[in-house]
């Protein structure tokens, strides 16, 4: 009905977001969108008429800091009713690091023991998380290297001390997720890359294990 207005909160998570977009969309019909911060009320957007061919709002902000947020919808004018109308809020979520950063480079890669487990993330897009392992004199075998998760999709590299690679994985793990095997690997230092397909999401949560039988 007219002079009605609509409600609706979201949250943000501790690591903030990114390319979020606040709009409103349907048959017919034409809104106003305002977005508030939720711990003081202020005023982070508004938007009347995402493009002169439609009267619906949107809003687009590069950047949220993490908290509640309001937003609020009426229609232009306040006099006028809308039968019916969607209100979508979408980003790109980034999260804070995991116990094992800054691994973002080979000198920089954290160790790894033979059968542990780590938990990581890909806390934002075009991370890369690297780890080292050590085979012993007499070196190894049945070498398993493992990433999984409830959700995500990882891409995994295996170099050796020069960086040479050894191996490449995508999907050979749980879902979408990468593993490596090797039947053997002589004595030395090796390591391992991760990143997130594509280099345009996140992983919230994923594990990254090694594994192997000494020689």
């Amino acid at each position: 009905e007219p002079r009605d207005v609509d409600w609706a909160r979201f949250r943000v998570g501790r690591g903030g977001a990114r390319d979020v977009v606040v709009e409103t969309d349907g048959e017919a019909g034409d809104t106003e969108l305002w977005v508030h911060q939720g711990s003081t009320g202020a005023q982070v957007a508004y938007n009347d008429d995402r493009s002169d061919a439609n009267s619906f709002s949107r809003v687009t902000l590069p950047a949220l800091a993490s908290g509640t947020y309001y937003v609020k919808v009426g229609d232009f004018g306040n006099n006028e009713a809308i039968f019916a109308y969607s209100l979508r809020v979408n980003w790109l979520q980034d999260y804070a690091p995991d116990a094992y950063e800054e691994d973002t480079g080979r000198s920089t890669a954290r160790r790894i023991r033979n059968g542990q487990t780590q938990p990581r993330n890909i806390h934002r897009a075009g991370d890369r998380d690297w780890a080292k392992f050590t085979i012993g004199a007499a070196g190894a075998r049945d070498v398993l290297i493992d990433t999984r998760g409830a959700s995500g999709d990882t891409q995994m590299w295996l170099y050796d001390h020069a960086g040479r690679r050894l191996a490449f994985d995508d999907d050979s793990g749980k879902g979408r997720f990468a593993r490596i095997r090797r039947t053997s690997l002589p004595a030395g230092t090796y390591y391992i890359r991760v990143k997130e397909k594509g280099d345009d999401g996140t992983i919230s949560a994923y594990t990254l294990m090694a594994r192997w039988s000494s020689l």
